[in-house]
């Protein structure tokens, strides 16, 4: 959850969470000033703290970390597009990951790599049209992203349980009835086989 100092709807994810104890584990995303904010909100929803674990300010990977991300993502037949590709990725490990990937199974024009930007670009619409497919025409797009989002933290789900629609239905602001024709759409149009896998990545 990015940004979760700014929530307000918190209270009722920690509950989903609650009912998963098991499954789910929840990576929380804030600025340094909402950290005591998160971990007061914790605290009082019923986390023990030692269920809590603080991994500190994230920093941004150097050269040589994203190095071997790429030449992990290419292997040994792409080495030669690490560089464009890290260029072109402007530090960012999605791009990397994701740029590379499309790369090794010829999903993209590799003379991108030169146009910074149209390369970001094309990157970031098809590993969104990857996810979302053509569901977008069908449910709202806050609702899809929040959606699987809620998925990919608790999957498998059982979408008949009653404390599942209950929980899922709160945290999205929407009724039982809406929660259960969207997954069904995106059961119908696959994306439950993408949220699955260990890497969504993979799909592309």
């Amino acid at each position: 959850v990015d940004d979760a100092h700014r929530r307000e709807d918190l209270r009722i994810l920690f509950a989903v969470v609650h009912q998963y104890p098991e499954r789910i584990k929840i990576i929380l995303s804030c600025r340094p000033q909402g950290v005591n904010y998160i971990k007061t909100s914790m605290t009082q929803s019923g986390f023990d703290p030692r269920e809590i674990e603080d991994l500190g300010e994230i920093k941004e990977l150097d050269h040589a970390q994203l190095k071997e991300l790429g030449k992990v993502v290419l292997g040994k037949n792409h080495l030669y597009l690490l560089e464009p590709l890290i260029q072109a990725a402007k530090d960012s490990p999605l791009v990397i990951v994701v740029g590379g990937r499309l790369l090794v199974k010829e999903a993209i024009n590799p003379a991108l790599l030169e146009r910074y930007s149209d390369f970001q670009r094309i990157v970031f619409d098809r590993f969104q049209d990857v996810l979302m497919g053509q569901v977008a025409d069908r449910i709202p797009a806050d609702l899809c992203k929040n959606l699987i989002s809620v998925i990919s933290a608790i999957s498998p789900i059982r979408p008949q349980n009653d404390e599942f629609q209950k929980q899922a239905s709160k945290f999205l602001g929407i009724d039982s009835t809406k929660l259960i024709e969207a997954i069904g759409i995106l059961e119908e149009m696959g994306i439950f086989c993408l949220l699955y896998t260990s890497d969504a990545a993979d799909e592309l």
